[in-house]
């Protein structure tokens, strides 16, 4: 009976793996296919578990960049982090957008996303 409700409350308590505090401010508004798109970040990470990040360039089209694994530890970032555009990527208004997927207890999945402004990029 103890494990059932355990199992009960990892299926349905709405664990808050991280709080991103978006949209992200964009410090290159113009950037050129190859170089890279600098922006502030912020964010609070509440428990230790790795997650599987996917980022997107999105314009009306969605661009989609590689995934990756990220593992940061607990606590409050304030920082600058740069981005490569890819050299093929048509000039355009995008938004960079990322969804974030941590696996907990080995069956539960949650999902946490965020997103910067708006920026041009160029040719």
């Amino acid at each position: 009976l103890v494990t059932l409700i355990a199992y009960i409350i990892a299926l349905v308590y709405p664990f808050k793996v991280i709080t991103y505090n978006t949209p992200y401010k964009v410090i290159t508004q113009t950037v050129r296919a190859g170089n890279h798109l600098r922006y502030t970040r912020s964010f609070t990470k509440l428990m230790n578990v790795s997650g599987t990040m996917h980022c997107t360039l999105e314009d009306g089209l969605i661009y989609a960049l590689p995934d990756r694994v990220v593992n940061t530890l607990p606590g409050t970032y304030n920082n600058v982090i740069e981005v490569q555009i890819p050299k093929n990527l048509p000039p355009s208004k995008y938004k960079y957008h990322c969804v974030t997927t941590y696996r907990l207890f080995g069956f539960r999945e949650i999902r946490e996303e965020f997103w910067t402004d708006w920026f041009t990029v160029t040719e």
